[in-house]
């Protein structure tokens, strides 16, 4: 302590010349002349105490049992208890260690106690637990009860083996088991609308951002996300750092179209517990929908009419979206093509139908309906309807159906056939045409047969009914229903058609028999004859199916004569009498007047009768020979011969024949002289034209006429039916049950129809045989050319390719379904229909817009048979309806087949484009890294009319479509993704193009879409060197300036920190009103830059104006833990902000005292690095902790700068008590592609990952690690390795960093350029230190100077252009008078920083003063009695001692001087004791003489006070005695001593009298002190009654210097 130490000052010289004095080893200079004999100064003064033991030199105190005792506890060091980790996070286990905590130099550490609690030096939560060693685990225990969020104490007693304890608390350790509260995840850009995106059209990045994520316990630290094709899986991007923001966008990737992509975030709090969340996904959609085929109507079929005003319809299909769907639709409709003058926009649900009502549409306008077909992105893709008309007016009658006389119809409204009927009827609709008709037919009379309708084309007015099976009398009804192209129907009927095909059964004569029945048939007056009449009678004709009609009446003179009728060979008719006598069940007679020839010269006669019914057949012929019998009888003859070789005759029974006569019958059918026939088949019963086709399979009709006269006349004929191909009627009569002849006389005509069940064989030529005969024994039989039966229509090929189909001459496709305007087109037909040769009569070819119409064209010829096609041109067409050839094939047989083409539109749209990609994979390269092939693929292109038919493709390095250097046009066929291999490659940095057009069926272009282009970079990154600015953006970077307050440091506390006072707010910052920020100052070595920083409870935030956008920025700041004693908390965390990037920072594990850079508050540095994307960018620091601030000091933000040379890679370490992270920084360039990726790894050697494995950074140009352990002494490398768009990679490695753990060493700092000064004149100060880093180096020092130790008063920190000295002249006014500390703060390569002071230096011209200085020569008696009065009897030493004096300062030394007669020495001695100092000098050798001291006061500037003197004389004789002796006097009570005159001295003499009753005793008076020389003295009480005591004196007379002469005397009371 002050004033109690001890020095030595040892003045003996080393050599013989004793020119030096060593005061504690510090040479000092000695102005005079030493003597030859040694000389001690000793400046201690004196030991009064008598306690101290010398041992060896040294002082102890008891030194008995030295080396067991020990009263001291163990002692705690700098270092903390800690945990795993920054938090508690194990509830049933809990590690700790204390390890160098705890020291005891003494007896050493013998054992602790450890224990966990609530509160520092608790054990409330764990027990206070034995260990030996300085790490322990709890033992598992699941009841412990540690809440979340809550902090505790890990408390540890050290005890020594004196058994003395000490405690130690850790700083509060936030327990922490839970994971992050998961948040919620959204597909998409952050602040947009829809907040999640299901779809996206952006092929080449993915955004996703989250919110939610909170920790109610520890710090989310960061987050990491990773993005797959599945939900949680990585298979697009690995687990990527993201930082503390909310939102991240992976770009520059190739993203598959109609995949869907799944974005998982993990949230990790800072106790490294984590959650993740995955996104309910993404999928891609680049193309708009796939246009579909809109139809106008809701019927299966497009309608081209409408028949009402007030509905608009339609219905749509094709429209698909395979990667996002359909989402809704929107329709409009117009009076052209894709206009909505009818209905705007209008959106509908997702559906396939649209139906509008109360709706007024245009008459005579063509409507047209459009759908827009949007999918869930958003894209669309439209279709146009190809329009429809109103029309409200039905179908016109201009015929009714009726039957066709052309096919087995005698009279009109009946037909002979039972088989087929042939219809015809008329109808026209000139708005809508005829689409379609229903023909059926009814009964009427005669039902049981019911046919359902038939539907036919539009273009048929005729039809034959073939198949059927009509009952003979019925009557029947033929319905037809015509319907138009609007739907509306209108019906008809035909009038009652009668069918019978059996003809009447024969009667007979009703004539006078002779037969036993008696049978009265005749009637008077009947069956008579006169001249030129007969009255004839018959009765029996019937028939019950159609009746009766007229009779056939022939007169001949010979057998089947006709020579005798009224007109010969004319037979006269006769109306049936329906009304007549009934005869029995006969039917009514029938009584008809014949007129005839003149009958007087014929004997008999011959009359021949045939009934007719109502449709014309007629019935056997009775031929009977009557003899005309004078008086006008008729009698039959019933008796008669054959009448021809084969026994025709008159009286045989029916279908039979007479005896024959034995004649030889002349057939002369392959000779005839005779007169020839000519038979005829036919089905038009009015016709004689040969038919040679019938499609009637029961019936077969014929006529015959002479066709040549010559020879015999045929006298009758008969026929018959029978296969073409015979020569006799054989094949269809059945000769075993009827007749196969039927004679009809002179008749030249015969109708046949088949019994019912028979039918006649299909595609069977028939023929009718005709029997004449010249006379009774010659015939000759004739048959017709044979009739083939067509009674089916004409099949159709089902074959495949076999079909009506329309060409283009020249293209190499069979059938066309689209064409351009105009252009020729040839409808073939050949192969379709399977007809027999030469049965076909002609074609018809109808073009409409539905199949069976004939609305657009008709061709107004007939087709010939042989061919099978016909050319169609310059037809107005309109585009979009699919118009279909109609092919009407008719056969000789009168049936008609309509086959329709599946149609033909009129193209008029070019196809519709896509998209055009780069490469040949799913997705769109913009950077290959290839340069000598080109490759594309596309999508998208599409031509709902005619189909696409080929691509063109080509390459070039613009963007126009005819720029194709690269690549020249190449018609690809219909592939989708094509690659080529170049001759010359392209240049690296160029760009090219891929350009592609589609062509349809028809030959139309699509427009040239041209890709996005893909960058050729064969190139990989290239590394730069770069450095960074020293323009701070930042403005008030390290908070001096505030809003005119400053919180000082030492006067902080928590309610300070919080003050809602704005004048402590910083300048230039913008501050929350709920945050707590103040701007703290400090006049030590408190802050890091300056003398101020900032503590922040919430946010502090700056526009950083200036900015470049593109370009890296580095953001670096200080932070440090909150210095108030109620910040307990072990670690925080804090947040920086710039722009949309968010980081958490973590601040070092505060270790158990504070004090590396200096005695208060350690700062921890970090480091980020942001691209700017705009000019002012916000920045934002800040705490995360809930409870707890933190200090913010040094921000800046500072350009990165690329070099020419220098390190790529920048490593930092940062290393802080046990805690330890690492930070690197990279710059790459590649000027062809982007960088999309950097990963960085770290390591012992070059490329290696022991330390950490490589890991994804995205695109940051940085990395940190904050969980790492670092090896002092070891050297690490980083590994950073750049990938770009184009898949190319650099790996680069940073220099060798050697990992220092520990600060660089300051040996001292002196004041001054070399050895150490306390003060100075002048105001221009120097600084000199020492500071040595053996393992990194020293990387820069600095140096502030303030007013106190590690001050900054006089100014701040200040970077040294030497990092071993430096020198700054000042303010004179600033220092002067002053105390200046210099404060020197060096870091080394590992970023470890080491602060020293000097010991400071005045800067002063003031002496120091010596107004209240005090120079004493201590006494040095060689007796028991103190010297005094300057004088001193010891001539070999000399003892001082001097006070006083004053430097405001203090006084750095002293100058003393001793001189006298033989002597003088002066010697400087250091102001060791501050308040009096001692000096002793021995070994002198004085004289008896008068010697002067002298003392200088040497300030710190070596300015001297004024001189301070004493005086010493050396006197070393004692008084002498001069021979008298004392006297002794009492009066009364009172004795007196004299000694005057009894000593002699030259000087002063003090005298000392003891006054005893016993030789040598002092029991009246004890070393009385006197300078006088005589004492009274009082008799004591107990002496005065008493004569006889003796008193005994004793006298002795002291010197100056304390030497003594004693005399004795006595008395006798």
């Amino acid at each position: 302590m002050p004033g109690n130490s001890y020095i030595t000052v040892d003045i003996t010289p080393p050599d013989t010349t004793g020119k030096s004095i060593t005061v504690d080893g510090r040479h000092m200079t000695n102005a005079s002349e030493i003597n030859a004999c040694p000389i001690t100064v000793d400046i201690t003064p004196p030991d009064t105490t008598g306690t101290s033991i010398t041992v060896d030199g040294r002082h102890m105190t008891n030194a008995s049992q030295i080396n067991a005792v020990d009263i001291t506890p163990p002692d705690t060091t700098s270092r903390s208890i800690t945990v795993d980790g920054r938090h508690m996070t194990n509830a049933s286990e809990i590690n700790a260690c204390w390890t160098g905590v705890f020291e005891d130099p003494e007896s050493g550490i013998d054992y602790y106690e450890w224990g966990v609690g609530s509160k520092a030096g608790q054990d409330d939560v764990i027990s206070f637990y034995f260990s030996s060693q300085d790490c322990a685990s709890s033992a598992e225990d699941s009841t412990l009860e540690l809440d979340n969020g809550h902090s505790y104490f890990i408390s540890v007693k050290s005890f020594n083996k004196a058994g003395l304890m000490t405690l130690a608390s850790s700083w509060a350790y936030v327990f922490d088991m839970s994971a992050p509260v998961s948040g919620h995840v959204y597909d998409g850009i952050k602040d947009t609308s829809p907040s999640d995106i299901d779809y996206q059209t952006d092929m080449s990045s993915i955004s996703v951002h989250w919110e939610g994520f909170h920790d109610p316990h520890t710090v989310i630290k960061n987050f990491f996300v990773h993005i797959g094709t599945c939900s949680g899986c990585s298979n697009v991007m690995e687990q990527q750092y993201i930082g503390a923001h909310s939102e991240f966008t992976l770009s520059h990737i190739h993203l598959i179209s109609g995949e869907t992509y799944f974005s998982t975030v993990t949230a990790c709090n800072t106790a490294n517990l984590c959650s993740s969340v995955t996104s309910d996904g993404v999928v891609i959609d680049n193309s708009p929908p796939a246009v579909g085929i809109v139809q106008d109507g809701t019927t299966d079929d497009d309608i081209e009419y409408q028949s009402v005003r007030n509905v608009i319809s339609a219905k749509w299909f094709g429209f698909t979206d395979a990667q996002s769907g359909i989402d809704h639709f929107v329709v409009r409709a117009g009076s052209s093509p894709g206009t909505s003058d009818i209905i705007t926009q209008t959106k509908l649900p997702l559906t396939d139908i649209f139906l509008m009502t109360d709706i007024q549409l245009p008459l005579e306008k063509r409507i047209y309906i459009t759908i827009r077909a949007y999918n869930k992105v958003g894209l669309f893709s439209e279709a146009t309807s190809n329009g429809f008309q109103i029309d409200l007016s039905g179908p016109v009658i201009i015929q009714r159906p009726s039957l066709s006389h052309d096919l087995g119809s005698a009279i009109d409204g009946s037909v002979q056939v039972r088989s087929t009927l042939r219809i015809k009827w008329n109808v026209e609709d000139e708005q809508s045409f005829i689409e379609r008709q229903y023909l059926s037919m009814g009964t009427h009379i005669g039902g049981e047969f019911n046919m359902t309708s038939t539907q036919l084309t539009g273009i048929t007015t005729e039809y034959t009914l073939t198949g059927l099976d009509l009952h003979d009398g019925g009557i029947y009804i033929i319905k037809l229903i015509v319907c138009n192209g609007a739907k509306i129907c209108v019906e008809t009927d035909s009038d009652n058609i009668l069918v019978d095909t059996s003809p009447p059964l024969a009667g007979m004569f009703a004539i006078s028999t002779y037969h036993a029945a008696e049978l009265e048939r005749h009637t008077a007056d009947w069956m008579t004859w006169s001249d030129y009449r007969l009255n004839m009678s018959w009765l029996g004709f019937s028939d019950i199916h159609s009746e009766i009609g007229s009779y056939h009446v022939s007169v001949g003179s010979e057998f089947m004569a006709n020579d005798l009728n009224k007109v010969p060979g004319t037979p006269i008719m006769f109306t049936h009498n329906a009304s007549g006598i009934q005869y029995k069940d006969e039917g009514p007679l029938q009584y008809f007047t014949v007129s005839t020839q003149k009958l007087t010269n014929f004997a008999d006669i011959f009359v021949s009768v045939w009934a007719v019914n109502q449709v014309g057949l007629w019935s056997r012929m009775i031929h009977s020979q009557f003899q005309l019998i004078p008086g006008g009888f008729l009698d039959l003859i019933r008796r008669c011969s054959a009448r021809s070789c084969i026994g025709h005759c008159v009286c045989s029974p029916r279908n039979s024949h007479c005896a024959l006569n034995g004649d030889a019958c002349n057939d002369i059918s392959k000779v005839n002289t005779n007169t020839l026939l000519e038979v005829v088949d036919i089905t038009d019963l009015t016709s004689t034209t040969q038919t040679k086709f019938t499609p009637s399979n029961t019936n077969l009709a014929a006529k015959w006429k002479i066709s040549k006269n010559q020879g015999l006349q045929p006298q009758w004929y008969e026929w018959s039916v029978g296969l073409a191909s015979m020569e006799i009627p054989e094949g269809v009569i059945n000769s075993f049950t009827d007749p196969v002849w039927h004679h009809v006389g002179r008749s030249m005509e015969a109708v046949y129809s088949l019994p019912r069940g028979k039918n006649l064989k299909e595609t069977v030529s028939y023929s009718v045989f005709v029997r004449v005969w010249y006379d009774k024994n010659t015939y000759a039989i004739f048959k017709s050319p044979g009739i083939t039966v067509l009674s089916k229509q004409v099949p159709v090929n089902d074959l495949q390719g076999a079909a009506v189909v329309e060409k283009v001459p020249g293209f190499w496709k069979n059938d066309v379904d689209f064409i351009k305007a105009g252009i020729l087109f040839t409808v073939s037909w050949e192969n379709v229909f399977l007809s027999i040769p030469n049965s076909i009569e002609q074609f018809n070819l109808y073009l409409s817009s539905f199949p069976g119409g004939s609305d657009l064209h008709f061709v107004d010829v007939n087709i010939p048979s042989s061919s099978f096609g016909f050319n169609i041109s310059r037809l107005m067409m309109k585009p979009g309806v699919r118009y279909y050839s109609n092919i009407v094939v008719s056969t000789l047989s009168g049936l008609r087949t309509t086959v329709s083409s599946d149609g033909i539109t009129v193209d008029m749209a070019a196809p519709v484009t896509g998209l055009v990609y780069d490469g040949i994979g799913l997705h769109d390269n913009a950077y290959q890294n290839k340069s000598e092939i080109v490759s594309g693929n596309w999508h998208g292109f599409l031509d709902t009319e005619s189909g696409l038919s080929k691509y063109h493709w080509c390459v070039g390095t613009k963007q126009s479509d005819d720029h194709c250097n690269v690549l020249s046009w190449k018609n690809v066929g219909m592939h989708t993704y094509v690659s080529k291999q170049l001759t010359t490659e392209i240049e690296n940095g160029h760009t090219v193009y891929s350009k592609v057009y589609a062509v349809d069926s028809v030959g139309h272009m699509s427009p040239i879409i041209i890709s996005s282009g893909v960058t050729i970079d064969t190139s990989p990154p290239v590394p730069i060197s770069f450095n960074h600015s020293s323009n701070n953006l930042v403005q008030n970077p390290s908070f001096e300036e505030t809003n005119g307050c400053f919180l000082d440091f030492s006067n902080i506390s928590s309610k300070l920190l919080c003050t809602t006072d704005a004048c402590l707010k910083p300048s230039s910052w913008h501050v929350n009103k709920e945050d707590c920020t103040v701007v703290i100052r400090s006049d030590v070595d408190t802050a890091y830059d300056g003398r101020s920083f900032c503590f922040v409870h919430g946010t502090i935030k700056q526009n950083i104006s200036g900015l470049i956008p593109g370009e890296v920025y580095r953001l670096t700041f200080v932070a440090g833990h909150s210095p108030i004693s109620d910040s307990a908390v072990q670690n925080i965390e804090g947040v920086v902000n710039f722009g949309d990037n968010q980081h958490i920072f973590l601040i070092f594990t505060k270790d158990q005292t504070h004090g590396v850079i200096s005695p208060e508050v350690i700062w921890h540095k970090h480091s980020f690095y942001f691209k700017a994307k705009a000019e002012i960018v916000e920045a934002v620091l800040g705490s995360s902790d809930k409870n707890t601030g933190l200090l913010i000091d040094d921000v800046v933000i500072e350009q990165v700068l690329p070099l020419d040379s220098g390190s790529k890679v920048h490593v930092t370490t940062v290393v802080l008590h046990q805690w330890s992270s690492i930070h690197a920084s990279w710059l790459f360039e590649d000027t062809e592609s982007p960088i999309v990726q950097y990963l960085w790894a770290v390591g012992y050697t070059e490329g290696s990952t022991e330390i950490q494995g490589f890991t994804s950074v995205g695109v940051n140009t940085f990395g940190f690690n904050y969980n790492v352990t670092l090896v002092h002494s070891t050297t690490i490398y980083v590994t950073v390795i750049a990938v770009n768009a184009a898949g190319l990679s650099t790996k680069l490695h940073s220099i060798d960093v050697l990992v220092g753990l520990t600060p660089p060493e300051i040996f001292y700092v002196n004041d001054g350029t070399g050895s150490d000064i306390d003060g100075q004149v002048s105001h221009t100060i120097s600084a000199n230190w020492n500071v040595v880093d053996e393992e990194s180096g020293i990387e820069y020092c600095e140096w502030a100077a303030g007013l106190q130790q590690f001050g900054n008063e006089v100014f701040e920190f200040t970077k040294t252009a030497d990092v071993l000295k430096a020198t700054s002249t000042m303010d004179r006014d600033k220092v002067f008078n002053k105390k200046i500390y210099l404060t020197i703060r060096c870091r080394n390569m590992a970023g470890l920083y080491t602060t020293a002071c000097s010991d400071g230096i005045v800067i002063s011209d003031q002496s120091p003063s010596a107004r209240n200085a005090e120079l004493e020569v201590l006494p040095q008696s060689i007796t028991e009695y103190q010297q005094g009065n300057g004088h001193q009897a010891s001539k070999t030493s000399v003892k001082m001692k001097w006070s006083g004096f004053s430097d405001p300062f203090g006084i750095m030394s002293f100058i003393v001087k001793f001189d006298g007669m033989d002597t003088d020495i002066t010697t400087t001695i250091i102001n060791v004791n501050k308040g009096i100092s001692y000096l002793s000098l021995f070994g002198l050798k004085l004289s008896n003489d008068r010697y002067t001291t002298t003392v200088n006061a040497v300030n710190a500037m070596y300015l001297r006070s004024t001189d301070v003197t004493t005086n010493l004389t050396i006197q070393n004789s004692a008084p002498g005695l001069t021979g008298a002796d004392a006297s002794v006097t009492r009066k009364e009570n009172k004795i007196t001593v004299n000694w005057k005159d009894c000593f002699s001295y030259q000087g002063r003499m003090v005298f000392e009298i003891s006054i005893g009753t016993t030789i040598g005793g002092a029991d009246i008076i004890q070393w009385q002190e006197t300078l006088n020389d005589f004492i009274e003295v009082e008799v004591p009480e107990k002496f005065k009654d008493d004569s006889d005591v003796k008193l005994f004196f004793y006298i002795r007379a002291i010197g100056e210097s304390g030497e003594n002469t004693s005399l004795n005397a006595n008395t006798v009371l």
